[in-house]
């Protein structure tokens, strides 16, 4: 789902914690510049509540690390980029198996 304003980011992060109930974010870096937030971060969550992607809830706490960047005017965010190791997150919830095994 595309996040087109503040309405569809509430919606993304809704879908996350039905899945994910119990999560957490650290913060392990922030920079800015001009008009740019850069946030470094890793997340842990449980996999406990509804099917992520269609894979059942796999009882695994899953750790990993993403990157996003803001685009601020007018003290708003009006601009949104991320990556997150999506790859990770799926090889943790046993979705698909480790590379080299």
């Amino acid at each position: 789902m595309p996040w087109n304003g503040i309405e569809s980011a509430k919606q993304v992060h809704l879908m996350g914690k039905a899945s994910f109930p119990a999560m957490n974010l650290t913060t392990d870096d922030l920079i800015t510049e001009d008009d740019k937030v850069v946030q470094r971060w890793t997340q842990a969550q449980t996999h406990t509540g509804e099917p992520f992607m269609n894979i059942p809830a796999s009882n695994q706490t899953l750790t990993f690390p993403g990157i996003r960047v803001y685009r601020i005017s007018n003290g708003k965010i009006i601009e949104h980029w991320a990556n997150l190791d999506r790859f990770g997150m799926l090889v943790q919830m046993g979705a698909i198996p480790m590379p080299g095994r």
